[in-house]
């Protein structure tokens, strides 16, 4: 007789050793007495033909949609006032979840690289720079603004800037304060020489 556990799977009614088996997670669909390769040929097919379904259901209801919302005015009026209704339904939900991202310690810096990325990314400038460059940046000039020398909380500020051809990148960037990185404005001006 063999030493090592063997169970008998409901799906192909074979005798397998335990360790074809899924482990023990609860007795759902009686999944515990079926073998890991009737229960993935299982779920293969279910995918199969439930896509095949959501495909077909899914691109119909969407061209009836369609086609209703562009030639029924009434649906129309009434989709655009559902839609209506749920922003303001959800206003202070999406209000609330905004204030709550923002009030995040890494939040601001994050946007701010985001932001930067996202105008140098739509006047195809190039470049990019991460979170880590930039507090790698700010700690070689010690935390200080270029400009005025004060150990302010720093912004940054594109020597060339991004709305005159400037890239994104690290080595178009310097840390400024605030107020000097709006004095300066669209200017052009290395503080770091």
């Amino acid at each position: 007789m063999d030493s090592i556990p063997h169970k008998t799977c409901t799906m192909c009614n074979e005798s397998k050793p335990l360790s074809d088996f899924h482990p023990h997670r609860g007795n759902r669909d009686g999944h515990r007495n079926q073998c890991k390769a009737c229960r993935c040929a299982y779920f293969r097919d279910r995918y199969e033909t439930n896509s095949a379904y959501r495909d077909h259901h899914l691109s119909r209801n969407r061209d009836l949609r369609n086609k209703r919302y562009h030639t029924d005015a009434t649906y129309k009026a009434t989709e655009l006032a559902r839609v209506a209704a749920n922003r303001v339904r959800f206003a202070d939900r999406r209000k609330r979840y905004a204030r709550y991202w923002r009030e995040l310690p890494h939040a601001r810096p994050l946007m701010c690289v985001l932001n930067n990325r996202r105008r140098a990314r739509k006047r195809q400038n190039g470049g990019a720079y991460t979170q880590i460059e930039w507090d790698q940046l700010c700690a070689f000039y010690d935390h200080r603004c270029l400009c005025c020398k004060e150990c302010k909380r720093l912004t940054v500020d594109h020597v060339v800037p991004i709305s005159c051809g400037g890239s994104n990148a690290i080595e178009n960037i310097q840390p400024l304060c605030m107020d000097c990185n709006r004095r300066k404005g669209a200017k052009t001006i290395d503080y770091r020489s």
